[in-house]
């Protein structure tokens, strides 16, 4: 038996035993479909509520806005609201992330064609189906989960400039990210470590950086973002202070030959500018290797004042962060 739903249409239930909504708006028939009526009565709130907001903000206003493809509003959204607020490694993995892989199966939908089972699709799509899955077009669960996030902030600025009701990404669930075993160095370990990067120090200064990564637990970007002017040296009381983070990224936009450049920028979150004292230990190798690059810097005939980056090469450019190895 048919049930009215205070003059916004009725709810009934089919001889196969689904449940249908039905109302008229406008002049125009709506249906709708779902397996129990508490479904359908979502769907129909749901259906109604966006009606109002088309309503509100003007029928065709909002048509034309929502038939811009998605590829489209994509790109826009990345070089209006993006690029000018992120850092330059952010802006190069969503670039990576629209040109690789969504643009090419999402880019032609238009912005009123997107549905959360769409979305849902093009995740499963995207998804490893293990470790050793290598098929192209599959990403690990991390970048999914990125990928995800990103999407989700576009799509939120398109619900606020009017080319789509809701936030479609609320709906879609990605697999739970394994956490992975992390095993620390022992003390034999460290010590050995230890032992070998002040003997590789002799010929190749850089690998006090590997010492300055145990004693501090700095990230890698951090370290090669490292200058001097961010070390207190005051023997009573020296400290290091992190501000920066160098990245190597996606080269978008940048007049050079190279695929990939590096950039100086903010650390990885706010929270990750601190101040580390030195301990007395780390302040031996710290003034050791100091001095080491008095010296080189003599003998290229530079100046002998440090105040660049604490590790570069040939005194040019920071340190790759590629070479950061050492054998023990």
């Amino acid at each position: 038996m048919a049930r009215r739903l205070n003059g916004e249409g009725t709810i009934t239930q089919r001889t196969n035993g689904c449940w249908c909504a039905r109302f008229t708006s406008d002049g125009k028939r709506y249906a709708i479909y779902g397996k129990t009526q508490k479904e359908v009565k979502e769907k129909l709130k749901q259906k109604l509520k966006e009606i109002e907001q088309i309503a509100n903000m003007g029928y065709s206003g909002y048509m034309e806005k929502s038939k811009i493809p998605f590829g489209v509003w994509l790109d826009i959204w990345l070089e209006e609201y993006i690029k000018p607020s992120v850092r330059p490694s952010t802006y190069a993995g969503y670039e990576v992330f629209i040109r690789i892989h969504i643009k090419p199966i999402l880019g032609n939908c238009k912005m009123c064609e997107l549905t959360t089972d769409i979305l849902q699709n093009f995740f499963k799509s995207k998804v490893r189906k293990s470790k050793d899955d290598k098929t192209e077009g599959r990403v690990s669960e991390k970048t999914l989960y990125n990928m995800r996030n990103m999407m989700h902030y576009a799509l939120e600025s398109a619900k606020l400039n009017g080319m789509i009701l809701s936030d479609l990404m609320d709906g879609v669930k990605l697999p739970t990210v394994p956490i992975p075993d992390v095993r620390a160095l022992s003390m034999d370990e460290q010590n050995r470590l230890i032992k070998a990067a002040r003997e590789a120090q002799k010929e190749w200064p850089a690998a006090f950086s590997i010492i300055l990564t145990l004693f501090t637990g700095m990230r890698k970007g951090e370290v090669l973002g490292l200058k001097w002017e961010d070390i207190d040296l005051n023997p009573k009381n020296p400290v290091i202070h992190v501000r920066h983070s160098l990245t190597r990224h996606k080269n978008v936009g940048e007049a050079s030959e190279n695929s990939t450049v590096l950039s100086l920028g903010e650390t990885k979150t706010a929270g990750s500018k601190r101040s580390i004292p030195i301990i007395a230990t780390l302040y031996n190798d710290l003034m050791t290797y100091r001095n080491q690059q008095v010296v080189l810097k003599t003998e290229h005939g530079l100046s002998h004042t440090l105040n660049d980056f604490v590790f570069k090469v040939l005194y040019l450019k920071p340190m790759n962060r590629g070479g950061f190895t050492i054998n023990i």
